[in-house]
């Protein structure tokens, strides 16, 4: 059984190195580095073993993770591949810098999508990089291709939206379209299987309906009971892969996402599936799906399958996809040093490192109040202030609370 311990670093530096070499650690895998100081990215040199990092966001090029301005919209000027980004101040060049020395020392720097893979080679163009999507897709199994059954009558285009909403995420984007449906009578209503980041504007004042939270291996069956025309991502960054395109995938539903990130590679060829600019008006979404309502689902007949990402596969041309299962149970595992022998650890290396009771109490107390302003912010009164809450701000409060 599994238990959590607790580290000062770097004062206690000293006493993990000495754990770490008592299990046995052969090997690192960095999967993040939010939060984490000098003392972990220097572990594989301190501890004498190989490392690989995988990236599953932009943390590694800015600090603010997404690519986005304070607004909580995609912001070229940080994006490192972008052709118009501006030159990084001495602050962000310093913290490319100090990234690209842990990725370049890797032996292998893993990008799930060629979009992130295209946002490293510039940062990292020697590093030792691999196309490896995440394994929630079997590669070998092909995917079900959306059928829709031909709209009748009068009845409203139903939009189904999935998951946890944060501005980036699109919520405010997806109320604003509901918002308009409604004053317009457009038939087209939007169903949020989730929630958002604060309380949005439903029927009967929007064309919306929330469901709130649901459990991952729900969803499938959520979506079959709601038989949606099309699932939408109104997404305002550029999601890295996206699990929960990987549903609708599966499920064979017809999918409208931005032009951002992973959406059009992932989406490539497919039918009944739509790649559109990610900044657009409410007015410029909602006449979109009226458009797509009369002009496909209507008539039975689909749109032309989604183009090539032909920028991506150009800034990343050379670097082959990997089969996920395949390459982590083989050229991941080849090489790796045997796992040490770490026999009994005496109790006196990791038992005063066990949470002490005031830090539980301290984390229950933050828990709670995180959990009130939660609720708070759901408030419909409270709503207009929390979009209007610099979305920097917000993360920053919510960081320090589930520390």
């Amino acid at each position: 059984e599994g238990f959590e311990l607790a580290f000062e670093l770097p004062a206690q530096g000293e006493a993990l190195l000495t754990l770490l070499r008592g299990l046995g650690v052969r090997h690192l895998h960095y999967h993040h580095l939010l939060g984490h100081g000098e003392f972990v990215r220097r572990l594989p040199a301190r501890l004498g073993v190989s490392h690989d990092f995988t990236a599953h966001d932009f943390h590694f090029a800015d600090p603010g993770i997404t690519l986005t301005d304070p607004s909580g919209h995609y912001d070229p000027a940080r994006d490192p591949a972008h052709p118009e980004a501006a030159a990084p101040d001495a602050d962000r060049l310093a913290w490319r810098q100090q990234n690209a020395e842990l990725l370049n020392a890797a032996r292998f720097v893993i990008a799930p999508s060629r979009d992130m893979l295209a946002r490293l080679i510039p940062l990292v163009p020697g590093a030792p990089l691999r196309l490896v999507p995440h394994t929630d897709i079997d590669p070998a199994q092909p995917l079900p291709q959306p059928a829709p059954p031909r709209l009748q009558g009068a009845r409203p285009l139903r939009v189904a939206v999935v998951g946890a909403l944060s501005a980036i995420k699109g919520a405010d984007v997806l109320e604003d379209v509901a918002l308009a449906a409604r004053r317009q009578g457009v038939p087209v209503e939007f169903h949020l299987f989730g929630y958002a980041y604060r309380n949005l504007r439903t029927q009967p004042h929007a064309q919306l309906t929330v469901y709130g939270r649901y459990d991952e291996q729900d969803l499938p069956g959520l979506l079959r009971w709601l038989q949606p025309d099309l699932v939408w991502f109104p997404a305002q960054w550029p999601e890295t892969y996206s699990y929960t395109l990987s549903a609708c995938l599966l499920g064979g539903w017809p999918v409208v996402a931005p032009d951002l990130g992973a959406f059009a590679e992932r989406l490539s060829g497919r039918a009944w599936s739509w790649v559109r600019p990610w900044r657009q008006s409410a007015a410029e979404w909602l006449a979109f799906f009226a458009d797509v309502r009369e002009r496909h689902f209507a008539t039975g007949d689909g749109p032309p399958p989604v183009p090539a990402d032909d920028a991506r596969l150009g800034a990343t041309r050379g670097v082959e996809p990997q089969p996920s299962a395949a390459w982590y149970a083989s050229a991941y595992l080849d090489g790796l040093p045997a796992a040490g022998d770490a026999g009994a650890l005496p109790a006196d290396t990791w038992q005063p490192y066990l949470p002490a009771p005031d830090q539980s109490l301290a984390s229950g107390a933050k828990g709670r109040l995180l959990h009130a302003l939660v609720r708070l912010r759901a408030l419909p009164v409270l709503a207009p202030l929390a979009r209007a809450i610099p979305l920097r701000w917000q993360t920053r409060v919510k960081s320090w609370l589930r520390q």
